[in-house]
């Protein structure tokens, strides 16, 4: 596939699985390296983005539609202290159990660990305050790769949407060139070789379940609850989220 732009198609794909997750609210951030995240987001035509330019009001934006739907918004942003200005909301989002989705651009690894600003270490960045954290693999028009990746995109939505929700981070290596260049569509005949891998399973339908798991209280458990309720005295019901 020489001469096709990488970037694009596979942040397309990651794009295309969270529109069927049911996601529609992305914020961005202004930056160069997650140009094809935010260019993905743009083309694919599901999704409402609102540009912000400060990464800490982006990251607190996302948060309130969080809140406000129980469906993740997006939050994206460049690499370095870009990241970690997003770290009052992630906090915010773990401690409120608030479905958040945020997705860093990175260098690809070979330019990692520069001891620059914009080179930060951002493997786990946010540490124990986020539900799941996830590397994405380099961008790969492969089958199996791009099979992964929306796989990927799938679990990221079900954990931030699961019990107990909260944020998920993405991080996102991406080389030169970031501007789309040459064809951004996969091949034809790629997507008759792998087309769930191109297009994504028929009919709209995600790669992974997304269902929110709540817990669930049983006929037993219930019954069991009646009794001891009857049977006290001066009982004291104290009731919270699970």
């Amino acid at each position: 596939m020489s001469g096709l732009d990488r970037n694009t198609p596979w942040a397309s794909a990651f794009a295309d699985e969270l529109a069927r997750a049911g996601v529609r609210e992305i914020c961005v951030a202004p930056g160069s390296r997650s140009t094809p995240l935010v260019l993905a987001f743009a083309m694919h035509g599901s999704f409402r983005l609102r540009v912000h330019l400060d990464e800490r009001s982006l990251g607190f934006f996302a948060l309130g539609i969080g809140k406000a739907s129980g469906v993740p918004a997006v939050g994206i942003t460049t690499s370095g202290t870009a990241a970690a200005n997003l770290f009052p909301a992630v906090i915010e989002a773990s401690h409120g159990e608030t479905p958040l989705l945020v997705l860093t651009a990175d260098r690809p690894h070979r330019m990692r660990d520069g001891d620059a600003n914009q080179a930060i270490d951002q493997l786990r960045l946010f540490g124990p305050f986020v539900r799941e954290f996830f590397d994405v693999a380099p961008p790969a028009l492969e089958g199996p790769a791009l099979r992964h990746l929306r796989s990927l995109a799938g679990r990221a939505v079900a954990s931030a949407v699961g019990a107990p929700a909260g944020p998920v981070h993405l991080n996102f290596p991406f080389d030169q060139p970031l501007e789309p260049i040459g064809s951004v569509e996969l091949p034809t005949r790629f997507e008759q070789t792998h087309p769930r891998a191109a297009l994504g399973r028929p009919e709209s339908v995600p790669y992974v379940d997304v269902t929110p798991r709540r817990p669930q209280v049983g006929a037993a458990e219930l019954d069991l609850l009646e009794e001891r309720l009857r049977a006290a005295r001066r009982p004291l019901l104290v009731a919270g989220p699970a």
